[in-house]
């Protein structure tokens, strides 16, 4: 998120919460600090927590902060609106034919259906089995 976003939420949604940005670290570094106890919270994006949960599924969405934002393209204001069309069309015709919803399904569909069980059963098993199958040196 834009540190500018985080100001105005704190300011309009949460008076009661305080947090410090941390502009060297990225998310993933963030929410490992999390599970080594080192910080008792992060802020990250759905996307980002939904992968990092399938190698650390003790980590856990406390609080959404923010409403599902749509994503938008922008391009240049210059007169010339070919680029702009272009785009209109592309993406009307992926909607259209189902290609959109497909490529979001395959990238970021995994996130939706997160089973805690599921993924600690797969890490012991990638504990128990990976260890056998280690070229001797």
């Amino acid at each position: 998120m834009v540190v500018n976003d985080l100001q105005t939420l704190k300011e309009t949604k949460f008076p009661e919460l305080s947090w410090k940005v941390d502009d060297k670290k990225g998310s993933a570094e963030l929410m490992e600090d999390v599970i080594e106890g080192k910080l008792d919270y992060t802020i990250a994006d759905s996307v980002a927590i939904s992968l990092f949960q399938r190698v650390h599924p003790e980590l856990a969405v406390a609080l959404d902060i923010t409403d599902e934002q749509p994503v938008t393209w922008f391009s240049p204001l210059d007169g010339d609106n070919t680029l702009s069309a272009a785009l209109l069309d592309f993406f009307n015709e992926m909607n259209e034919d189902g290609t959109l919803a497909r490529i979001e399904e395959k990238y970021l569909g995994h996130g939706d259906d997160f089973d805690y069980v599921d993924t600690r059963t797969f890490l012991r098993a990638v504990d128990a089995v990976l260890p056998q199958l280690k070229a001797p040196v």
